[in-house]
């Protein structure tokens, strides 16, 4: 059994982050590097990522804490918690709010997220190999995947795409033999609560952020269809709130007949002046679409 620091991050975690630690320092030894770093992150800081990211945060919160309140989510899984909310949940959230068609949306999640390879990944991620091993296996099979990806990237180099093809598979059975045989013998661990509770988080977690994305698709293509309400000449704001409310009472969350509304009518809002004008326009949408 692991103790102190490493029984908190698997021996793998631990080498990918210190082999990530040394390759971020080593860029950072340039100045341009140091410059674009920068530039990425006065772009996350802008207002929009931040309000998302804050209102994602407080959404998974919630969840969790409900999760916790019925017993199904302890203090035992708060790490893999937070590294799902980290490179899962805000890419998840992020991707799929900005798609511009989100139908869907429930099969999308349900399929991705309830498969064999989830639990799979639970077995990889929790049984690894020893931490001098993975210091040299990371950044091997890092090396191996980006050649391969390279190779596979003209087709001059389809013999070597094939063989380093070849080499990934034979890196995963190995991997995941590894990782069987250990859960195996070690099954009475593997059938705790604790491993249920690790198994079922990121499925769960996932699921649990439809209603999130889909109110902020909503939300999205809603402010696009209002921007032509923002240019000018500038509008009365009554008119405004009339327009929005209006459009709001018509679509409701109907995303499909937002996106068809602005694609035909986008600049017929930029000449919104009065009631009447909005009034014609949906009268106008609703005999020809229906």
């Amino acid at each position: 059994m692991q103790n102190g620091f490493i029984a908190l991050f698997s021996t793998r975690e631990i080498a990918s982050a210190l082999w990530l630690g040394i390759i971020l320092l080593a860029f950072m030894s340039y100045k341009d590097v140091r410059q674009n770093m920068w530039q990425v992150v006065r772009a996350f800081c802008c207002r929009y990522i931040l309000v998302v990211t804050f209102l994602l945060l407080a959404y998974v919160v919630g969840v969790v804490w409900s999760l916790h309140a019925t017993g199904a989510w302890t203090t035992t899984i708060l790490k893999e918690t937070i590294i799902w909310f980290i490179f899962s949940g805000m890419a998840l959230t992020f991707n799929l709010a900005t798609k511009k068609n989100n139908e869907g949306l429930f099969k999308t999640i349900m399929v991705n997220n309830l498969k064999l390879i989830v639990v799979l990944e639970f077995l990889i991620g929790t049984y690894t190999f020893s931490f001098l091993s993975e210091l040299i296996f990371v950044p091997m099979v890092t090396f191996i995947v980006i050649l391969s990806a390279v190779a596979k990237s003209k087709d001059e180099y389809a013999s070597v795409a094939k063989f380093f093809g070849g080499i990934e598979a034979i890196v995963g059975i190995t991997i995941v033999a590894f990782a069987v045989s250990k859960a195996i013998t070690d099954f009475e661990t593997i059938r705790s609560i604790d491993s249920i509770r690790r198994v079922l988080l990121a499925p769960v977690l996932s699921i649990s952020l439809v209603p999130f994305i889909f109110f902020l698709s909503v939300y999205a293509i809603y402010e696009i269809l209002f921007m032509g309400l923002r240019t000018n000449p500038p509008k009365a704001p009554s008119i405004t709130r009339y327009t929005k409310r209006r459009l709001i009472a018509k679509f409701g969350f109907n995303t499909k007949r937002i996106r068809q509304f602005l694609r035909y009518h986008a600049f017929d809002m930029r000449r919104i002046r009065t009631r009447n004008d909005i009034d014609r326009l949906l009268d106008d949408e609703t005999e020809t679409n229906g």
